[in-house]
């Protein structure tokens, strides 16, 4: 969550905007020199003499709460992502080693992977995908990705590049706003919206060159801007670098970020120009944005053309991974479901950019038996975010659905309504939490996740999200008590946040009990003082 830190540096009106329209900002701490160099010895030496870190590197080098709890950092994310915004428990190191082909022939634009021996780095240009397991993409700043530099990066060491405002259009091909910075200096912390696409380069220089990934999650819904507001008026940044002009979706999520769920606020046509034309001459966020009431009938006719063609199951290549079929088909352009990150179908995207009025239509669709389109139109109402008795009722109901997938959309959803979660919705979370069907516990991924490892993480951020309305303590509690004794560390990590907040003597106990039995001393370096 975010920090004891009452001093935040808050973005400013052009700050989001220009993060808005490239989905990246750069910064620089106010950390002294000396804790960035510690840091970065102490990823050199964890790299070369223990094993990968992974998720436990914050806890193996707790310097980087420094960085992390930065005024900087910490008022950047939570100018966007709202004051109780969540560190995930997902983290990485990326180290990229040295790399002895020839350079020439590899460009800011190249799609290739060459990296050095021990690299745990990419240099092919990608979407992260969601971890544990696949969840829907979103238009809608919700989660965001933080790379830190503990020392300086030169253009020789591979600094990483972006496709500037790709977020908004699931295409990794796409080959122009491209940015890769000359140097990066000591201590730098980067933030793009996590569904930038973005990618290492190979390291030309002579040393290894090291970031540290991190990713925060929103809480809450925006009901006020969080950042240092002037003027609520949409204005294209002058300093962003990207070429793509996305105005109408551009201005949907400002709107959004004000606190203007149902994007009621008008869009001004004077700063609303021609993005880049299609062969039909209009682009496709175009469509998705220009927001005309009268199209609602004709989106929902388009979406149930989807239906019928069993898209809520992935297809799958011949990758295997110790005896089991993994890989999704990367080839096909088709929306429907995968275990990386879900892309919805355009129209639940325009539909959800409709608001309220859109509501009435998309709730019928929750009962239509095809699951794909009951997982868009669970998608759509939580873009929507619009917290009413029935919806949630409406939602809750699939929480008993025998689709995975469609169980997974729910709770994602139920997230972002905890005001009005009852405790008839909290009991279906409850009951959800005992069920062991067999196809819920087949490996999906190659790193061992289970679709009910993303259901326990999916119920544990719903109900952390509910641990801020101040209701049905006794209830949550006793759920995110239950949560702690599972198998994934994401989900309980997450729970123990949200017993906290609860602020119970016995919440409070549980807590602290399953946080200190999981204490460890980051002292112990194998190659020098092993105990």
């Amino acid at each position: 969550m975010t920090t004891l830190n009452s001093d935040l540096k808050l973005l400013d009106d052009q700050d989001i905007q220009r993060f808005i329209m490239d989905g990246m900002l750069s910064f620089h701490p106010d950390v002294s020199s000396e804790t960035h160099e510690e840091i970065h010895n102490l990823l050199s030496d964890c790299s070369e003499n223990e094993s990968p870190l992974g998720n436990n590197v914050l806890s193996r080098i707790p310097q980087m709460h420094e960085v992390l709890r930065s005024k900087e950092v910490d008022g950047a994310i939570t100018s966007i992502l709202g004051k109780n915004y969540l560190l995930h428990p997902h983290r990485a190191v990326h180290r990229s080693t040295p790399v002895t082909s020839d350079s020439s022939s590899f460009d800011i634009t190249t799609d290739k992977y060459l990296v050095g021996k021990n690299s745990t780095t990419t240099s092919l240009w990608h979407q992260d995908a969601q971890s544990p397991t696949a969840r829907a993409r979103h238009h809608l700043p919700k989660y965001i990705i933080g790379f830190y530099f503990p020392h300086d990066v030169t253009s020789e060491m591979g600094p990483t590049r972006f496709k500037l405002g790709s977020y908004m259009q699931h295409d990794e091909s796409a080959e122009d706003n491209l940015f890769q910075p000359n140097f990066i200096k000591a201590g730098t912390f980067m933030i793009c919206h996590f569904d930038t696409v973005h990618a290492g380069f190979p390291n030309f220089s002579n040393q290894d060159r090291y970031l540290v990934k991190f990713v925060f999650t929103r809480t809450e819904y925006p009901v006020k801007p969080r950042w240092n507001l002037k003027n609520d008026n949409w204005i294209q940044s002058a300093t962003a670098m990207t070429q793509n002009n996305y105005s109408y979706g551009w201005q949907y999520i400002w709107n959004w970020l004000l606190g203007d769920s149902d994007n009621s606020k008008s869009i001004d046509s004077k700063t609303t120009q021609s993005s880049k034309a299609s062969d039909s001459g209009e682009n496709r966020l175009d469509k998705i944005y220009k927001n005309d009431p009268n199209q609602v009938a004709d989106l929902i006719i388009k979406l149930l053309s989807h239906a019928g063609k069993a898209k809520h199951q992935r297809l799958l290549v011949k990758t295997e991974y110790k005896g089991q079929t993994f890989e999704y088909d990367k080839k096909t352009t088709e929306r429907r479901w995968n275990e990386m990150a879900v892309v919805m179908e355009d129209e639940a995207y325009a539909l959800a950019a409709m608001g309220k009025q859109a509501i009435t239509n998309v709730l019928p669709l929750l009962k239509y038996e095809d699951p794909w389109i009951q997982i868009n139109a669970i998608f759509i109402l939580g873009e929507i975010g619009y917290e009413s008795e029935e919806v949630v009722e409406a939602i809750s109901k699939l929480l008993d659905s025998p689709h995975q997938q469609v169980v997974r959309q729910a709770l994602d959803t139920l997230s972002c309504m905890p005001n009005q979660i009852n405790e008839n919705c909290l009991s279906f979370i409850s009951n959800l939490l005992e069920k062991r069907p067999n196809d819920w516990l087949k490996v999906l991924v190659n790193r061992g996740w289970t679709a009910l490892d993303q259901i326990n993480f999916n119920a544990s951020m719903l109900l952390l999200n509910c641990t801020f309305s101040g209701k049905h303590k006794k209830e949550l509690e006793e759920i995110l008590t239950k949560l702690l004794n599972f198998s994934t560390g994401y989900s309980a990590k997450v729970a123990s946040q949200g017993l906290i907040n609860l602020k119970t003597p016995t919440a409070l106990n549980s807590a602290i009990t399953y946080l200190s039995d999981r204490a460890w001393d980051e002292t112990l370096i194998p190659a020098t003082k092993r105990y």
